[in-house]
């Protein structure tokens, strides 16, 4: 049985709205609700070389020397930061992927990392998208695993992608066995993700 999905786009600019509304359908729709424990916020009290130092947070972190994690600051953020050594108000990481860290005392949200399983082919796919109402990173991966697209995602700005509009299908080519998230803010959240896939 077919699924027909609607993406509405309204913009308003100078006292004008312009919209538009596309329809698609296709034989597989999935929606998925990833949810993910508060970040902690704190600084970087320690920059040992750009991509390892010493995370302040307040007591009851809950993160340990066995997570992996991701760091988010105003204007950038790491991902995949192994957590080396923690203590009631430390947290030690090294192996940061990203941009470079941040100077040392700039303002940080750590976040642990979680992973779903999620199976998509991406020459499978008809339209994407993705919501969260706090900042997040969502990251695609193969069986690798590696890095397929990563989003570091504003509060309340989503990502989509429709077939048809001359943008390129981000995923084409791919297989993505799993997703993993991580919360910017110090809320628990979740993050919608809903895809409409041919038979293919």
């Amino acid at each position: 049985m077919s699924t027909t999905v609607t993406q509405t786009i309204s913009t308003t600019i100078a006292g004008t709205t312009i919209s538009s509304v596309l329809l698609r359908t296709e034989e597989i729709s999935e929606r998925v609700s990833l949810d993910m424990l508060p970040g902690r916020a704190g600084t970087l009290s320690t920059r040992t070389d750009d991509d390892s130092g010493i995370l302040t947070v307040l007591t009851g972190h809950g993160i340990t020397a066995a997570d992996t994690v991701a760091v988010f600051w105003s204007g950038g953020f790491v991902k995949n930061c192994d957590v080396t050594a923690v203590t009631a108000t430390t947290i030690t990481i090294d192996l940061a992927i990203g941009v470079v860290l941040p100077a040392v005392t700039t303002a940080i949200v750590v976040s642990k990392q979680v992973s779903y399983s999620l199976l998509v082919s991406g020459n499978t796919l008809r339209l994407m998208a993705i919501s969260c109402l706090q900042r997040a990173l969502v990251d695609f991966r193969s069986s690798v695993p590696a890095t397929l697209l990563a989003y570091d995602m504003a509060a309340n700005e989503g990502r989509d992608w429709i077939s048809g509009v001359d943008i390129t299908n981000p995923l084409a080519g791919a297989s993505v066995a799993t997703v993993h998230v991580a919360n910017g803010g110090i809320v628990a959240a979740t993050v919608a993700i809903g895809l409409l896939k041919s038979g293919d």
